[in-house]
């Protein structure tokens, strides 16, 4: 598994535990420690996790990855070229940043599943090769084009969309 696929694994999954601990009533440290020993078991890894506010730092074999949470505006770095899930409120805005990439996650207040095909056609339109999968309650598209990959997941719920910029291309 290379490197790069490595610290995309890893975003995905600090995104994900600070979902997590964003519901739970319990201490930043023991929120920590939690994900230090969850990413450990699946990595294998001795992995640092430092959280102050509602930003964390993750530092692993060397590298370190930080996120910045915070806005519920589009961030101005990401480029007119990638698409907006337009006409939804933004709830929550993630900016993480490693030697390797610049990531945003943008976390949206509920959507219908048909915005999925919207989002995917407006990929495609954009130049991106993508690749969808749907289910009748949710599903996943995903694009690459140039330095970018761009991923939009859409249930009845809530909706994220995922932009990663490779460095050093």
């Amino acid at each position: 598994m290379n490197k790069q696929f490595n610290n995309w694994v890893l975003f995905s999954y600090l995104i994900m535990m600070l979902g997590i601990f964003a519901c739970k009533q319990s201490t930043k440290e023991s929120q920590a420690e939690a994900a230090e020993q969850k990413i450990k078991a699946e990595t294998g890894k001795d992995v640092d996790i430092k959280q102050e506010g509602q930003n964390v730092t993750l530092e692993m074999d060397g590298e370190k990855i930080t996120v910045n949470e915070g806005g519920n505006t589009w961030p101005s770095e990401i480029p007119a070229s990638i698409p907006k899930l337009e006409n939804l409120k933004i709830k929550k805005v993630m900016r993480t940043n490693d030697n390797e990439m610049d990531a945003w996650s943008i976390i949206y207040e509920g959507t219908s599943v048909d915005r999925l095909d919207q989002y995917d056609a407006a990929l495609k339109a954009a130049g991106f090769k993508t690749m969808k999968i749907k289910t009748p309650k949710g599903g996943q598209t995903s694009g690459e084009k140039g330095n970018y990959m761009v991923s939009c997941t859409i249930s009845e719920e809530a909706s994220m969309l995922s932009v990663q910029k490779r460095k050093g291309e």
